[in-house]
């Protein structure tokens, strides 16, 4: 029986797991209802856009959508969500950035302790390798690899300059002392390979005897006794199966599933529950409210210069070379992403 189980393997899941873990007499089991995400489309940082559809029946992407949304005239929106260990780090677009310190400011003044710009950044310094060094603002010594993106690709400078000519100022490092700003993004990219969690966090973690990894395993709900979680109903392989816990169950299961995971274990809006005949363990009115999402808007232009990735013929044998390119070393536009550059405004 494990002291801690933890309910999805993503972003944070992967992260609790492996801290935890550090400590070899606390055992840690960690349930995925993805794969172990080991695709070459996962690892290969240019490959992301391939991830965000995922057309391959859902094996590395949820691809939630929306229900209508009045506002869009009753249109869904595509909400695609990491499938695997690693969870959306393997599929996002790996542009290293923080929450502005108001955002984090914010949380404290409405009664977060714990939670201010000040506090939190002792532990983005603890979790950062980065390629600049130890600072007031990042780390140089822990697991998660950061690099500098490049503004080689021409349409990068002249958006940098049409940025400053309408007088928005450079930002040199957007996790600084502000975000406002034009600039060159940092990546969680190492060697031409992503460097989300599940290779800076869970790939090392493995090697540990006091970690148990269970994938394809999605959870059903959780056991209570009392109020108190005791065990976790899981679906793996065509089975129900269970895990017994010894402390506590923690729920990382990202913004959509946690919530979910969380009702049908009877802790939500009572009238929820009621309407989907789920017995209330504990009545919590916030439990799947008050989303804050943003939305991401993907233009393409056409252009005759070539200068950008194309789909014509000669586009996909310039393609074909790159892949080349970065299968022998790792180089070409595959290697990093393709969205390197942007910019903020209050």
């Amino acid at each position: 029986m494990p002291d801690y189980v933890i309910i999805g393997g993503g972003s944070s899941g992967g992260v609790i797991a492996s801290r935890l873990s550090e400590d070899p007499k606390t055992t840690v089991c960690l349930l995925e209802a993805g794969g172990s995400g080991n695709s070459p489309l996962v690892s290969t940082p240019g490959a992301f856009a391939a991830l965000i559809q995922d057309f391959a029946i859902n094996t590395l992407n949820w691809r939630y959508n929306t229900e209508p949304v009045t506002a869009l005239n009753g249109r869904r929106l595509y909400n695609p969500r990491g499938k695997m260990l690693g969870g959306s780090s393997g599929m996002n677009g790996m542009v290293y950035i923080r929450g502005d310190r108001s955002d984090f400011d914010n949380w404290h003044d409405l009664g977060n302790q714990g939670w201010s710009y000040n506090d939190v950044l002792p532990y983005f310094r603890k979790a950062e390798r980065n390629v600049r060094g130890d600072s007031q603002y990042h780390g140089a010594f822990g697991p998660l690899h950061v690099s500098n993106g490049d503004a080689s690709f021409k349409a990068y400078g002249a958006f940098i300059e049409a940025a400053a000519s309408l007088g928005h100022p450079q930002n040199e490092d957007f996790n600084g002392d502000t975000q406002e700003g034009i600039g060159v993004y940092q990546f969680t990219v190492k060697d031409g390979r992503r460097a989300g969690v599940k290779r800076c966090y869970i790939d090392p973690m493995l090697v540990r005897s006091n970690v148990r990894v269970e994938v394809n395993a999605r959870a059903q709900r959780i056991v209570f006794d009392g109020n108190r979680a005791v065990a976790v109903e899981f679906v793996q392989d065509g089975e129900v199966r269970r895990v017994d816990v010894q402390k506590e169950v923690i729920v990382s299961s990202g913004t959509f599933n946690s919530p979910q995971i969380l009702m049908l274990s009877g802790v939500g809006p009572r009238a929820e529950l009621d309407r989907h005949g789920i017995e209330v363990v504990q009545e919590i009115n916030g439990v799947g409210q008050n989303l804050h999402d943003h939305p991401d808007v993907m233009m393409i232009f056409e252009t005759r210069k070539r200068i950008g990735i194309a789909l014509n013929p000669l586009g996909l044998i310039k393609s074909t070379k790159d892949l080349l390119h970065y299968i022998v070393r790792k180089g070409s536009w595959l290697g990093g992403s393709v969205a390197k550059i942007g910019g903020s405004q209050r």
